[in-house]
């Protein structure tokens, strides 16, 4: 390449009085100070998502799926002849309002399935929370009654086992 193709025009070189345009212009520092707090703020939010996508540590999956109602035929009974008993029971096994919901029909479900997944340290989101709960309530609730009854069946379980000791 020739010389004359890689030349660079300094604004204070005698050539850009004589009409040459400029090719450059220093950037100013206001500029390159926003990118790089802008550069940091989305590295900072990126590690965030990453790290509240990650597992927690011991979590597990549902102990039945949420189309497993044959699973537990008195709870699928319960679910489809009468909803609102088994919500109400539900909502009393997990500490809560006996008439939470009658008194939060809009939310209730998607409350004490967030609650149960947090407590037993179930692998999922909000969204995986929220979207059964919108496409089918009385699955969601006959698989939380379900896994109530799994939680409570393995914590007699934890509590009547005692180990021996040695003499």
């Amino acid at each position: 390449m020739s010389a004359g193709n890689n030349r660079t025009i300094d604004s204070t070189s005698s050539s850009h009085a004589a009409g040459h345009p400029v090719v450059s212009q220093p950037l100013d520092v206001s500029t390159t100070t926003w990118f790089s707090t802008l550069e940091s703020q989305v590295g900072m939010e990126q590690q965030q998502q990453n790290q509240q996508t990650r597992l927690r540590p011991n979590s597990r999956n549902w102990s039945s799926g949420l189309c497993d109602c044959t699973e537990d035929r008195k709870i699928c009974c319960n679910g489809f002849w009468c909803l609102p008993c088994l919500a109400c029971q539900v909502s009393q096994d997990m500490g809560e309002s006996f008439c939470l919901p009658c008194c939060v029909p809009c939310a209730y479900l998607y409350v004490l399935r967030t609650k149960i997944r947090m407590e037993q340290n179930i692998t999922g989101s909000t969204m995986d929370d929220c979207c059964p709960v919108c496409c089918c309530p009385s699955c969601t609730l006959c698989q939380l009654a379900r896994e109530l009854k799994y939680t409570q069946r393995s914590e007699m379980m934890l509590t009547s086992w005692r180990p021996r000791l040695a003499h």
